[in-house]
């Protein structure tokens, strides 16, 4: 799913899904919960995502990584985070 700077309903529902995201990760971040994060999502998304976050969560964010792990396992997924 490729997405230029126009509107369409799949960006509009990924921004929807990314606000609800950022908001949880800033509810979560003011109860002190975590002290870092790491961003796994799709290219696409993780820019959407991204422009969504507080300031406060995207200071805590270490790493990110865009692919689309969905299918893989979480032993392969572990390995992703220490590359």
């Amino acid at each position: 799913m490729r997405w230029k700077d126009k509107w369409t309903p799949k960006r509009h529902e990924a921004e929807l899904f990314a606000k609800r995201i950022a908001d949880r990760l800033e509810l979560v971040r003011a109860k002190g919960e975590w002290e870092q994060l790491i961003l796994i999502a799709t290219p696409e998304f993780l820019g959407v995502l991204r422009q969504q976050l507080s300031a406060k969560v995207a200071k805590l964010v270490s790493k990110t990584i865009d692919k689309n792990l969905v299918q893989k396992t979480e032993a392969e997924i572990r390995q992703y985070l220490f590359e």
